[in-house]
């Protein structure tokens, strides 16, 4: 089996933090259905931003659906840049595997692996969030998400 790029790559940047002490949405994607139409499709997403440099708690998460793939827990980082990477991977219509890890600085923190069981019949949703103790602890900046195509080759 092969897996191929199908093309498809969306890409933003953007400048949101947290508000306050609030758990706080700093952007969102709509991942259409088409797009993991068959067993062993999968996406990989990347999602990027700064810490504020103080030594306050800082959390960020990001949600598939209903199902959080990563959650960083509390950090007490005095600065620096962190990244979420995803793999999602499709196993049935309605059930998906997803392992993600979390970054520091390029140190990987902490690594997560979950079942989502997001129904592909229509839009799912991909959410980033980030909390601090003060507004723009948790800055987000970038997201790139990239659709491969599983094909088997003879």
């Amino acid at each position: 089996m092969t897996d191929i790029l199908t093309g498809k790559t969306f890409s933003i940047g953007f400048y949101k933090g947290n508000s306050g002490s609030t758990e706080t949405e700093l952007t969102n994607y709509l991942i259409e259905p088409a797009l993991l139409s068959g067993d062993g499709d999968r996406i990989e997403i990347t999602v990027k931003g700064d810490f504020a440099k103080n030594n306050n708690n800082k959390h960020v998460k990001l949600k598939f659906g209903a199902t959080s793939v990563l959650d960083s827990g509390s950090i007490a980082s005095n600065g620096g840049k962190w990244e979420i990477s995803v793999t999602i991977t499709r196993t049935g219509e309605s059930s998906q595997t997803a392992a993600a890890a979390f970054f520091v600085n390029g140190v990987q923190q902490s690594s997560a692996d979950s079942s989502p069981s997001e129904t592909l019949a229509s839009d799912i949703p991909v959410k980033l969030y980030g909390k601090g103790s003060v507004t723009k602890d948790v800055v987000g900046k970038s997201l790139e998400i990239k659709y491969f195509k599983s094909v088997t080759t003879a």
